[in-house]
């Protein structure tokens, strides 16, 4: 569980945060899908997923390492990609259910809130390791900035039909 704590550094005194409401993350994750959609970068993913999924019928989306929802990260973004892609393929697999895919979701730093906000979505938050137990031959695995190598975990256990990997190289780390 992440706990959010602050600690004065005049008298090293902590102290927990209060709860963050629910409407912080739903407002940021809209605006970050109404920014996300009309995207070239959208367009182009878009395209080969459309392409992707002529070929493969897809049957869940499993993510690692979105991120929270809050402060000053790019897991808004993360998460419009997430939630348009579950859309794009939905239930069926090939984008004509009224049902989006089914979607698992693993990061530590998910809180209470991230979980209820993801959950609303129909986004099921998962712990360690169901994520990498939900991956299948018909999967679409995403990830980004993980410190947790997943695309070689994934490998040994499935070849997914679709992998979104975005590799960091740290430099003097």
């Amino acid at each position: 569980m992440h706990v959010q704590q602050w600690i004065n550094p005049d008298t090293g005194e902590i102290f927990a945060l209060p709860p963050r409401p629910v409407e912080g993350p739903s407002r940021l994750l809209r605006s970050a899908v109404f920014t996300w959609e009309p995207s070239a970068a959208w367009a182009a993913i878009r395209e080969v997923l459309v392409a992707a999924r002529e070929k493969h019928t897809i049957t869940n989306f499993v993510g690692f390492a979105g991120g929270t929802m809050f402060g000053d990260s790019p897991s808004a973004t993360q998460h419009a990609l997430v939630w348009t892609v579950i859309r794009l393929f939905r239930k069926d697999g090939k984008g004509e259910s009224d049902e989006p895919l089914a979607c698992s979701l693993q990061d530590p730093i998910y809180d209470a809130q991230d979980t209820r906000v993801l959950n609303l979505l129909k986004m099921n938050v998962v712990e360690d390791p169901q994520g990498f137990l939900d991956v299948e031959d018909s999967s679409i695995v995403f990830t980004c900035n993980s410190d947790v190598p997943v695309k070689e975990i994934v490998l040994n256990i499935a070849r997914p039909a679709i992998m979104i990997i975005d590799d960091i190289t740290r430099i003097n780390s």
